[in-house]
């Protein structure tokens, strides 16, 4: 009597997504290396050659062994126990030579005397055009690279599958292709070195190449070549005895470790990866019965179990089995109503009397009965049991047509819902889930693993992959619940990154809400809404659709409606419309054609992938099956009281867990938070998901062996990370109103007078860069009382003044080092900040005398150097540029309207000075009286600062003042007119803050 299929599969808790191979894994790596998977059609062939050759070793034992191929009873229960022996060391036998022939193989390929050939060859791809690369034929595969130095690996042609043949061409040269007669992809999935992307070059089909060689005698060549390394078994026939004997004692030397090794010391059970069972999906379930009948029908890992060299004796395979039936209820809205029974209303009414509108519900106890019994990591996977259709997605060559079958897949994760209105376990921290779904189709495995990274606010991480089929998913959610009087939201705030590998294509997803109403009154219904979208970055393509709650006087038709559009850009391609638990249609916008894109049909149901999950006791202590496994059992005897027990034991243990932890941040085991995204991600997915050992990922990420061990033992132990500070948010509110109080105060002096110590700087600034910026503090004259006033009164008397008619003049001086104080800017990371001269003599400046009127500049005039301006030389000043210059070439009319302004300077409001310039006319209303204090109600200050801007842009320092004169004159002659007019017109809008303020300063 057969036992129940067991699925057995070894992979750690960085589960590898390649499936079981027909053939031994260990044909394929020495197991630090991955190389080439080999044609599943050689099976066969290699177990009769290697059945015949370990029969002749036997020798004496010749006529007592039976072929693996072939059974014959036996008469007596002697010969019974004699065969069983004989079958043992046959097995042991076998898979020692297994393990040579590999080795052969792997030394084969990986030696680069075994050449039979290599040289340039054209190869025409995709797109019809032709790339010259580098071809290296050896037994078994056809190497490409993009030159010889075999540095930049292109791909690997596996011609046990292909077929070979001459093509004709009208160009010069000989042409000949690879193909696979069944129109299938030719291509390893990794390189020679374990690469997983070859180099960029233009696309080259996957199921067969166009080769072009210069001459038809290489061509020739090559094709010989070529039907050689086709026909070649030579690497499937072993050694001669003596050299047997020399491989099997080498290969009882450790290997280095191998990821089940590294996760070994982990909580939760390791699973070793697939490429070191030494045995094919196949063969298990052909050797299962004999196991079972040897075990008194009992299935052992050890019938399973790899016993060679290769792995460690305390490693022991994960039996994953077959999930038991499926629960799930029919569609429409009567699964999605529950009565609350009499016993539990008064439970319901006691919690309804703790709760508000708007609460969060993420730290309420609730009770038992509304329970789901599983946990919410493992409804997560509810997702995945059609992911069969994202293998076929994968395939389609249209962006549009990938899309829809993402949309359909996307649409079978829903119609799966427990009975009434039930709600799954919270996920304790560091709890973690993992099951997968072999694939019939593709003869491959689709991995789903997730974790609890955080329990207050409860975040869910998971990845999901199928590198086989080309596809992976990496996604974390956020659970918030919210509480609005007769009705709560269950929200999914997160997302997930759906990858086509092949492709290398992202589609971003996202989830509805779950909304149960009828809580104080009606019926209790569960409803999805809310708007969701797929979207791919690369293509452009997006699919929305929106999930609409039943209305309040709505019919039976009007329960879980959703409708949605396809889009291409701007463009819409096709209308969604339908019931998510139901059917749901498509309608092409061009051509009207309407069709069923999703239908639970009872004949759908059927094609649900088998889930497989991991055998109670392999679990880990924190995974959700076992971890939850009491209150389970209570729920499903219906003992509401002993499940609440169960529950708050394992609550109690969190809390207990939480206080011993203090102030120190949970490291999760499995996922890491990325700096630069914010999202949560899986830790082993390129590294010890591959079986890499740490002195392989110390030399993939060029750190220090030690280093990256203890980083990988730490984190497979649980380790919790150093204490670091942590901010409330009334220490935030303190940190905000104190940098308020202390505008210009250190970060550190800003913390301190909070009574906040003991936080890094970074931590400091980071924290004051979102309430504050760094800024200068501005430079301006003290304001007394009398000041304001004076202000206030200046603004009033020429509040109506024509400002187009008034000259605006100051002086300005210009240095040769640049403005005063430190020129700041960005650098770039990895540059040197240009050097700036201090001089300890010499050096100095230029004065510069210049006004604007209307949007006309007079000047810039340069004040003689070693001149001291006082009321005298101010005058005279005046007199040989701006009266003889500009002044005079003025027409009367000008003379008797244009109003001259200047500041109070001692030189300029001097007796002296006002006397002379009442001589040249300029007295009484034409010269306008300048309140104190005051540089920022003139707007030449304004040109002043376009001027030095400009003369001192990128840090530009000078070497003479007639140099620095030359720049002043260039950046005026560069000012525009338009520019000064906005000046001059500034003045009413300054006048009027001046009066609003009162008087106070209005800045520049």
């Amino acid at each position: 009597m057969k036992e129940e299929s067991v699925f057995y599969q070894k992979f750690s808790l960085c589960p590898m997504v390649t499936p079981p191979l027909k053939v031994d894994p260990h044909l394929l790596s020495d197991g630090d290396n991955e190389i080439y998977p080999l044609s599943p059609g050689k099976n066969t062939l290699l177990s009769l050659t290697l059945w015949s050759l370990r029969h002749s070793h036997l020798g004496s034992e010749k006529k007592t062994l039976p072929c693996p191929f072939h059974s014959e009873e036996s008469s007596s229960p002697m010969e019974k126990h004699d065969r069983k022996e004989t079958l043992k060391v046959q097995k042991k036998n076998y898979r020692q030579e297994k393990k040579r022939a590999a080795k052969e193989l792997f030394r084969a390929l990986k030696d680069p005397s075994v050449v039979i050939m290599s040289d340039w060859l054209k190869i025409r791809g995709t797109l019809k055009s032709w790339t010259k690369l580098w071809c290296v034929l050896k037994p078994g595969v056809l190497l490409i690279y993009k030159s010889p130095k075999v540095d930049h690996w292109v791909g690997t042609i596996l011609l046990s599958t292909c077929k070979l043949i001459e093509r004709p061409s009208k160009k010069d040269g000989f042409c000949f292709k690879l193909y696979h007669p069944l129109d299938q992809s030719i291509w390893a999935v990794k390189g020679p070195k374990g690469e997983n992307v070859g180099s960029i070059t233009q696309p080259l089909p996957s199921s067969h190449l166009i080769f072009r060689a210069v001459s038809e005698l290489d061509g020739r060549c090559w094709m010989d070549a070529l039907e050689l390394a086709l026909s070649c078994s030579s690497l499937y026939k072993l050694t001669s005895k003596a050299g047997r004997d020399g491989e099997q004692s080498s290969s009882s030397s450790p290997c280095p470790p191998s990821a089940e090794q590294l996760s070994s010391a982990q909580p939760v059970s390791s699973l070793p990866t697939d490429r070191y069972s030494d045995k094919s999906e196949v063969e298990v379930h052909e050797e299962s019965d004999n196991v079972a009948n040897e075990n008194g029908h009992r299935l052992s890992e050890e019938s399973d179990m790899d016993q060679s060299d290769d792995l460690s004796p305390a490693l022991k395979a994960t039996s994953y089995v077959e999930q038991s039936q499926e629960e799930i209820v029919e569609a429409g809205e009567a699964a999605q109503t529950e009565a609350v029974s009499e016993e539990n209303k008064g439970l319901m009414w006691t919690l309804l009397k703790q709760l508000r509108p708007g609460m969060d519900l993420s730290k309420v106890v609730l009770p038992t009965f509304i329970l789901e019994p599983r946990s919410f990591l493992d409804k997560l996977s509810d997702n995945y049991y059609h992911a069969n259709l994202l293998s076929e997605a994968v395939k389609e060559k249209d962006a549009y047509s990938r899309l829809k079958k993402i949309l359909r897949w996307y649409m079978s994760g829903f119609y799966k819902k427990p009975k009434g209105l039930k709600k799954p376990y919270n996920p304790v921290l560091g709890e973690t889930f993992r099951c997968c779904w072999h694939h019939p189709e593709t003869n491959s495995c689709t991995f789903y693993i997730a974790e609890q990274v955080s329990h207050h606010p409860p975040i869910s991480a998971f990845y999901v992959c199928n590198k086989k089929d080309g596809f992976c998913i990496n996604g974390s959610i956020l659970a918030k619940s919210k509480f609005y009087g007769n009705s709560l939201s269950a929200i999914l705030d997160g997302k997930a990154k759906l990858v086509f590998l092949t492709r290398d294509e992202e589609y971003v997803i996202t989830m509805p809400y779950a909304n149960c109403k009828g809580i104080l009154y009606g019926t209790m219904t569960l409803e999805l809404g809310g708007k969701i979208a797929i979207s791919c970055v690369k293509t452009k393509c997006v699919a929305e659709l929106e999930f609409k709650l039943k209305p309040f006087l709505g019919t039976m038709g009007q329960v879980n409606q959703i409708s949605g559009k396809i889009c291409h850009g701007e463009e819409v391609l096709a209308t969604v419309d339908g019931h998510w638990d139901r059917e749901v249609y498509l309608t092409e916008c061009i051509s009207g054609q309407r069709e069923v894109l999703w239908n639970p049909s009872p004949e759908m149901r059927k094609q649900r992938l088998k889930r497989r999950v991991v055998q109670l006791e392999q679990q880990g202590q924190f995974e959700s099956e076992r971890l939850w496994r009491h209150v389970t059992s209570a729920i499903l005897r219906q003992d509401q009281n002993r499940a609440t027990q169960e529950k708050f034991l394992l609550e109690e243990a969190q809390r207990k867990e939480a206080r011993e932890r203090g102030g120190r941040l949970w490291c999760p085991r499995l996922f890491t938070l990325d700096s630069i995204t914010n999202e949560w991600v899986y830790k082993y997915t390129e590294y010890l998901a591959e079986g890499c050992s740490t002195l392989k990922i110390a030399k993939l990420l060029k750190r220090d062996h030690q280093t990256i061990k203890r980083f990988i033992q730490n984190s497979q132990q649980g380790h919790v990370e150093k204490p670091r500070c942590k901010i409330t948010a009334h220490e935030l509110r303190k940190v905000k109103r104190a940098a308020a109080k202390m505008p210009l105060a250190t970060s550190l002096a800003i913390f301190q007078s909070c009574n906040i110590t003991g936080v890094p700087k970074s931590t400091r600034c980071a924290i004051l860069s979102d309430m504050a910026k760094v800024r200068k503090a501005e430079r301006r004259p003290p304001l007394k009382k009398t000041h304001k006033l004076k202000r206030q009164d200046w603004a009033k008397k020429y509040l109506k003044t024509d400002f187009s008619k008034v000259l605006w003049t100051d002086e300005m001086r210009v240095s040769i080092d640049g403005p005063d104080g430190w020129a700041r800017g960005w650098i770039g990371k990895g540059q040197r900040a240009p050097v700036r001269l201090r001089r300890q003599q010499g050096g100095g400046g230029v004065l510069v005398w210049a006004g604007i009127i209307k949007d006309d500049l007079v000047g810039p005039f340069r004040v003689e150097d070693g001149v001291k301006l006082n009321s005298q030389t101010y005058c005279q000043f005046l007199e040989d540029t701006f009266f003889k210059q500009w002044y005079r070439k003025k027409s009367a009319s000008f003379k008797k309207n244009m109003v001259f302004m200047q500041d109070n300077a001692p030189s300029h409001a001097s007796k002296y000075s006002t006397a002379w310039l009442a001589r040249k006319g300029i007295k009484e209303e034409k010269l306008m009286t300048w309140p104190p204090c005051s540089p920022d109600l003139n707007p030449i200050d304004n040109l002043w600062s376009i001027i030095k801007c400009e003369i001192y842009k990128e840090g530009k320092q000078y070497t003479s003042l007639n140099i620095v004169w030359e720049a002043v004159v260039a950046a005026a002659r560069n000012v525009d007119g338009e520019q000064i007019k906005t000046l001059t017109e500034s003045m009413d809008g300054r006048l009027l803050s001046v009066l609003a303020k009162k008087g106070g300063y209005i800045g520049r």
